[in-house]
């Protein structure tokens, strides 16, 4: 019996799936923060001061190595962090810098192919680049989705998320645009989009677009007030994407406010043919609170490495460009909730949960409701095989 729902596991992964089974109750502590310098010095030589880090990626290659880019500049920052078991930051520090060929607003950052490049996302155009980590050229510029044209001057592509395998890269926009409604008030979340870009021939092409509502600012409007998406991050533990949300305003807790979200696209609306989301007619992205703290401008996220019993480090990154903000790393720790596809509960999901699987479907049993749509029917079957040729959520 086995075999035979195995085998059948190839025609239900091959049809297009917007979202896997959902781990349940996942959760994000902080750890520790720990302060970085100020100076690094570039390919060429050339010593440069190390300001508004806005985004940061873990490097291919060494465990404890990943690269920060720099916002209004054409530099790459290239760090070493060590994290106990525990998700705290033991030790960090800059070993290097890297410019690149052109200067962007750039904002958030993904490791390319082999670790031969990066990605990076970038604010006035609004666009998404690929930069050689060889010679600092760009390599190609993705094609952004008409919609983005009408950005708000310093609210464009704040976030750049990429899938572990480079199929999928995900960013979004910091706050509506002008075609879609108003910025955020301390009593409404603006409305963004949050873009799908998928590999294909060679290229990413512009797929799913999900609209995502942020929560209001966290306390009374001072000049430069916000609340938008500043990053996003996939974690395959969890198997979806996780939404940075930042904040700022005059509050008893902090004038900064970062809130990280578990996002699902189950039962959202593709609003990519959608000129307008101001008069609504759309479900956005659902959302589940995983942390909200204060630790001033936290503008960026990235994996770290596996802990024990399965747990994840996080790491977070903090832009200096404010009287109160200084370079600083956040040390974060996930505890992904249990994969409802994870039938015996081993950690994983493989053969040894189809049996398992079957049995709770055909029986109509709630547990078989791996999609968490409330029914238990085809589409949890689709689900429990993606989760099963991923080996978990």
């Amino acid at each position: 019996m086995k075999q035979a729902y195995q085998s059948i596991a190839v025609g239900f992964v091959s049809t297009a799936i917007i979202a896997a089974a959902q781990a349940q109750n996942s959760s994000i502590v902080r750890c520790n923060t720990f302060n970085l310098g100020t100076t690094a010095t570039d390919q060429h030589g050339t010593r440069f001061t190390v300001t508004g880090m806005s985004g940061i990626c873990r490097r291919g290659g060494a465990a404890d190595s990943y690269i920060a880019v720099m916002d209004n500049s054409d530099k790459l920052v290239f760090l070493t962090i060590a994290v106990d078991d525990s998700g705290s930051i033991t030790s960090a520090s800059m070993t290097g810098g890297f410019t690149l060929a052109d200067v962007h607003d750039f904002e958030g950052i993904a490791l390319g192919s082999g670790g031969a490049s990066v990605f990076l996302s970038e604010e006035d155009t609004p666009a998404v680049h690929e930069y050689s980590l060889a010679t600092g050229a760009r390599l190609r510029t993705l094609t952004t989705p008409n919609a983005f044209a009408s950005r708000r001057p310093n609210f464009g592509f704040e976030s750049l998320a990429a899938t572990d395998d480079l199929s999928t890269l995900w960013t979004a926009n910091e706050e509506a645009l002008t075609v879609d409604g108003p910025l955020s008030t301390i009593t409404r979340g603006t409305t963004v989009r949050v873009q799908r870009l998928d590999a294909f021939q060679g290229t990413y092409l512009a797929a799913a677009q999900y609209a995502y509502v942020c929560d209001p600012i966290h306390g009374a409007v001072i000049s430069g007030s916000r609340s938008g998406v500043s990053d996003l991050l996939f974690v395959p533990e969890v198997g979806s994407i996780l939404v940075l949300e930042r904040s700022f305003a005059l509050a008893a807790n902090g004038f900064f406010q970062s809130r990280v979200y578990e996002v699902s696209a189950a039962g959202a609306t593709d609003t990519s043919a959608m000129s307008s989301l101001s008069a609504g007619g759309f479900v956005p992205l659902s959302k589940r609170a995983l942390w909200v703290d204060s630790v001033t401008n936290m503008e960026g996220l990235t994996l770290g490495r596996l802990l024990p019993g399965g747990d994840r480090s996080i790491i977070g990154i903090v832009d200096d460009g404010d009287p109160i903000s200084v370079n600083t790393l956040v040390g974060l720790r996930l505890t992904p909730g249990r994969c409802p596809a994870d039938f015996n509960a081993d950690g994983g999901v493989d053969g040894a949960d189809v049996e398992s699987f079957f049995t709770a479907w055909e029986a109509g049993e709630v547990s078989a409701d791996v999609n968490a749509d409330g029914g238990v029917d085809g589409g949890d079957v689709q689900t429990f095989f993606v989760a099963w040729e991923r080996g978990g959520c």
